[in-house]
């Protein structure tokens, strides 16, 4: 007899759910940004001093993310392998 819920299904399902969530939410943020900036108009962001320190901080992360370095040891990066580091995932180095 098959489960009518297997827990990959189920996985599958809370993933795709959480996904969408966060889409709606990045949606929301972008529109927010677009009516900012027609409230602002042509003027110019001026950023304080610790606003631009926060800014930094985050972009220093992302960036650190995005960039990771392969492992010591490894002469050369193949195929697919610069995907599965900007995707997070461990692949063998020769």
């Amino acid at each position: 007899m098959r489960l009518a819920m297997d827990p990959f299904r189920l996985l599958l399902i809370a993933l795709a759910g959480w996904l969408n969530q966060q889409q709606h939410v990045i949606d929301y943020l972008q529109e927010e940004n677009r009516v900012l900036r027609e409230q602002l108009g042509a003027k110019r962001l001026r950023f304080n001093d610790d606003q631009r320190r926060r800014l930094a901080v985050r972009n220093q992360e992302n960036a650190a993310a995005v960039w990771a370095k392969p492992p010591s040891g490894s002469a050369r990066v193949k195929g697919r392998t610069s995907m599965n580091l900007f995707l997070g995932r461990r692949a063998p180095y020769t």
